[in-house]
């Protein structure tokens, strides 16, 4: 039996993957999933997603980003619950604002995710992104 530490660290790796498809994350999904992403940068007044809207985020992502990386720099399981601090790296495959395409934004992430039965029921993340360079064009 996988620990919860063992399933969030598959889960994550699973983002690095360009080829991974959203039924590929269902199993890592509680039926009843909350997603919470706490206000950011990028996402100046935060988000609720459920699985559903979850899963269309998946595709969604891989018409913007052209690659993506995660790296779990800290991970603490307590419980039914897993800490993990990791860095985010996102290739945009379009423009972002007035960031060009190809350019790289940033994240470091503090990311808490809750289980239950082995799938994540709760999932909140707090989202640092580093300032978007914008390169001016003549």
């Amino acid at each position: 039996m996988n620990s919860n530490l063992d399933i969030a660290k598959a889960y994550i790796e699973l983002f690095n993957d360009r080829t991974a498809v959203a039924a590929q994350f269902l199993p890592f999904w509680h039926e009843e999933i909350q997603f919470r992403e706490l206000p950011s940068l990028i996402a100046p007044h935060g988000s609720n997603r459920n699985r559903n809207v979850m899963a269309a985020g998946i595709a969604q992502d891989a018409q913007i980003l052209t690659r993506q990386q995660y790296t779990i720099f800290n991970a603490i399981e307590s419980g039914d619950t897993v800490v993990l601090e990791v860095t985010w790296e996102g290739d945009l495959a379009i423009p972002f604002g007035a960031v060009p395409a190809g350019a790289t934004l940033r994240a470091h992430i503090a990311m808490f995710l809750e289980f239950v039965d082995g799938c994540i029921i709760r999932q909140r993340n707090y989202d640092c992104y580093e300032p978007l360079l914008v390169t001016a064009t003549a």
